[in-house]
């Protein structure tokens, strides 16, 4: 029986660096198949050159988050073609305003169409170390990514103070208590992550 492919969902706001914390770990798994499911409106997708190395597939989905019903469709039918490639890895990279409380609902329904073909290893969720403490007041996914995180990944800590940073750590906890926190400079972090089930 073949393994299955671990599907990781990545969340952040716009800005958060989720763009550049993909590129990483793709250079991270330059020798294994890897998929990536991108869901931003109108922005400058990954880098074509990173994407097209042997062995990595890009799949783009605009006109809309792929957690609600305009984009479900098409969400559902690139995992089920990622599954039929027998890919190792898939990245699923949502839109900034995405709420991935519903993953399960999608899981479900590729179970249906091609079998329990999927590890779901967890949400990835990148905070914008300067900027989150003004975008959780004001804008209500940030709260519901972080709910339904597995790894937290603070960005540019190297632009904030240990001060900021305690408040920002303070602030995930209150909403997310048991996820695991790690700070990143750049994208730069341990990946092992990879090798550990977050969930």
């Amino acid at each position: 029986m073949k393994n299955k492919t671990r599907l990781y969902l990545l969340t952040g706001f716009l800005g958060a660096g989720k763009t550049t914390f993909l590129s990483k770990v793709l250079d991270d798994l330059s020798n294994n198949r890897v998929a990536v499911i991108m869901n931003e409106f109108g922005k400058v997708g990954i880098d074509g050159t990173i994407i097209q190395k042997e062995g990595m597939e890009l799949v783009e989905l605009n006109r809309g988050s792929i957690f609600c019903s305009c984009l479900q469709l098409s969400f559902v039918s690139a995992l089920v073609e990622m599954a039929d490639r027998n890919m190792e890895y898939v990245f699923v990279e949502s839109s900034g305003l995405a709420d991935p409380s519903n993953i399960g609902e999608f899981l479900d329904a590729v179970i249906v169409a091609k079998g329990d073909v999927y590890d779901y290893s967890g949400a990835i969720c990148i905070v914008d170390g300067v900027n989150f403490l003004e975008q959780i007041e004001d804008i209500e996914t940030v709260e519901r990514q972080l709910k339904f995180s597995h790894l937290v990944i603070i960005s540019k800590v190297d632009l904030i103070d240990s001060k900021k940073l305690k408040q920002v750590k303070e602030k995930i906890r209150e909403i997310n208590e048991r996820v695991q926190i790690i700070e990143s400079i750049n994208g730069n972090i341990d990946y092992n992550f990879l090798e550990k089930d977050l969930l």
